[in-house]
């Protein structure tokens, strides 16, 4: 099943990747970084470290200064379902580059929670209700 899974989720982020590669580079997720079968816990960790800080750093390389142009998406996900947090976004970056990357980034953890059975206190975050901007960040509102 974990094979299957991985054979299966692996091509559909590099297809992701490519078909965005003409578009935007700095919003592809690297086919190199990907969790797999034989890679370490450490390896893993770093694979995600990496995929969640391209979120932020696409998230973060506009201003915000106009609340209207933001979006929250959920971010991850926890054992249990659900995701482990939120990420907002401007809605004039690369918006299908950037959900593309979301979801492979989504794929990458929920294998690494399957390949370590991974358990969680099972909570819902809460889901922020907007996006206000203080210091040019954005900042949820609940």
């Amino acid at each position: 099943m974990k094979r299957l899974f991985l054979s299966v989720l692996l091509p559909v982020c590099i297809i992701m990747a490519g078909s965005c590669e003409k578009e935007n580079t700095a919003c592809n997720p690297s086919s190199s970084l990907s969790v797999t079968a034989n890679s370490s816990k450490e390896e893993d960790n770093a694979v995600l470290k990496q995929l969640a800080e391209e979120l932020y750093n696409i998230s973060g390389s506009l201003n915000c200064n106009q609340t209207d142009n933001w979006k929250i998406a959920p971010l991850g996900a926890k054992p249990c379902g659900g995701p482990h947090g939120y990420i907002a976004y401007r809605s004039d970056v690369d918006e299908v580059c950037f959900l593309k990357k979301l979801a492979c980034y989504k794929d990458q953890v929920l294998f690494y929670n399957q390949k370590y059975q991974l358990i969680s206190d099972c909570s819902v975050p809460p889901q922020p209700k907007g996006v206000v901007c203080e210091n040019n960040k954005p900042v949820f509102t609940y």
